[in-house]
C-alpha cells in the first residue's frame, strides 16, 4: 500500500476533514485532543490499558476506529493503517500522535504502579 493510495482514501479525506481549523491548516493539537477524548470513554481502550498492550496497538486502534467513524467505511487493513499513522507522521516534525502516546503512557504508567 503506498502513500498516495492512503492519502486519496476516504479514511484520510475524512480525517483530514474533520482535523482541518478555520484557516485550513491541519491542526494536530485538535486531532489529538479528540482522540484522547475518544480514548477516555472507550471501554476497549481501557481494557487495552489493563492489560498493558503497546501503546503503538492502542494508538492503531483508536486511529482506525476514529478513521473508520468518520469516514462510514469498515475500517483499513493493518498495512493501510500502518502507512496511514506513518504518512501523518511524517507531515508532523514531532509525531503527529504524540499527545496521544504520551496520555497513553501517562495511564500506563498508573496501572503498572497500582
Amino acid at each position: 500500500m503506498d502513500r498516495i493510495s492512503v492519502m486519496a482514501s476516504d479514511e484520510c479525506k475524512a480525517f483530514i476533514t474533520k482535523y482541518t481549523d478555520k484557516n485550513g491548516k491541519l491542526s494536530y493539537q485538535l486531532m489529538n485532543k479528540d482522540l484522547i477524548q475518544f480514548a477516555s470513554k472507550s471501554s476497549i481502550v481501557r481494557k487495552m490499558l489493563s492489560e498493558k498492550t503497546d501503546v503503538d496497538v492502542i494508538v492503531k486502534y483508536i486511529v482506525n476506529s476514529k478513521a473508520t467513524s468518520l469516514s462510514g467505511n469498515n475500517g483499513m487493513s493493518d498495512e493501510m493503517l500502518t502507512v496511514f499513522i506513518n504518512t501523518f507522521d511524517s507531515m508532523n516534525t514531532r509525531s503527529a500522535f504524540k499527545e496521544l502516546k504520551e496520555h497513553l503512557r501517562g495511564k500506563l504508567s498508573r496501572r503498572t504502579k497500582s
